[in-house]
């Protein structure tokens, strides 16, 4: 990487000259390299300071500040963050971990995959790969954005607008995570973002196509003129009825039908979905957690793409479980 980088910077100065203003090209291989001029030395500078480093710079924990935002066990929930000096593009990425959808299975949720449920043990920093690397080598062309992680701690598939009360114990506030996560970033830079992309895999890519439009809205009523893109990886739920019916009550609660999970889901998370798709589904809203019934309303360019169901991800095997296929 380092003689990648300095190389780049050869080529830059013999392009623009040692004096005078640089005369900037798009790059052969990346157009998503063009900077102005005022953003190259700190652009450069960032570069050239990851050369002798063994590790790439890591993502950095900040919780929100609305502390009645919460995971489900009302801890705080928050995002990681890695900012890029003169970047103004920005990926902000929803993890993924299917969801719970009533008092038994998110309490099995609890005693099996708690770190989807609570902050408590969530490490000051982060190192993630992929469309998040800092690498320009793994990550050609979105290396340099500002990367922002949100974990996922609501098991409500992005969408919950529930605090505990008498029927739960668990707050479930996915779209309310979002909402402020969303809001904070504005402190640090996404005012002047020129291009944001929303991306999410498995229950995070669900929570991209259910979160996309009201974060366009959004966009719109604070004067943030950029382009919104979503990517939506493996959060295709498919609403078919299962070759080998099964119910929600057996002892492996993930083998719950999502079409059955998901009504039984959104009522416990008074779940926040997307206008348009429920007045094309105002009878039956609980279909717009499937991509059938939301892309078509889907008014913000989405590029979705699935996971053959063979992968061994829970979302995976909810799509395989729903379609008429025998497992």
């Amino acid at each position: 990487m380092k003689m990648f980088l300095l190389w780049t910077l050869v080529i830059f100065i013999t392009i623009g000259g040692i004096k005078g203003r640089p005369n900037i090209r798009r790059l052969e291989n990346s157009a998503d390299r063009l900077l102005s001029a005022a953003n190259v030395k700190s652009y450069y500078q960032q570069a050239l300071s990851n050369c002798d480093s063994p590790t790439p710079p890591p993502m950095y924990r900040m919780f929100l500040l609305n502390r009645t935002i919460t995971c489900n066990d009302g801890t705080s929930a928050g995002f990681y963050i890695r900012k890029s000096y003169g970047s103004r593009k920005w990926i902000i990425f929803l993890e993924g971990g299917w969801f719970c959808y009533d008092k038994r299975s998110c309490d099995m949720r609890w005693n099996s995959a708690r770190m989807l449920m609570s902050s408590v043990r969530w490490p000051e920093a982060r190192y993630v790969g992929g469309i998040m690397s800092p690498d320009p080598e793994e990550n050609p062309y979105w290396w340099n954005a500002n990367h922002v992680l949100i974990p996922y701690c609501s098991s409500d598939a992005w969408t919950g607008t529930s605090f505990p009360n008498h029927s739960s114990k668990y707050a479930f506030l996915g779209a309310y995570i979002v909402e402020e996560v969303m809001k904070q970033l504005q402190g640090h830079g996404l005012r002047r973002a020129n291009s944001i992309i929303l991306a999410g895999t498995s229950a995070g890519g669900t929570g991209v196509m259910l979160n996309a439009d009201t974060i366009r809205n959004w966009l719109q009523k604070e004067n943030i003129r950029t382009n919104l893109l979503g990517i939506a990886d493996s959060g295709w739920f498919l609403n078919r009825i299962p070759f080998a019916p099964t119910t929600c009550f057996e002892k492996d609660t993930q083998k719950c039908p999502p079409s059955q999970s998901v009504q039984m889901g959104m009522k416990l998370w008074s779940s926040k979905l997307p206008e348009a798709c429920t007045r094309i589904n105002k009878d039956e809203r609980w279909k717009c957690f499937f991509g059938t019934s939301i892309h078509p309303s889907l008014i913000t360019p989405t590029f979705i793409f699935q996971w053959h169901p063979g992968v061994e991800t829970n979302l995976a095997y909810a799509g395989l479980n729903s379609d008429h296929v025998g497992v």
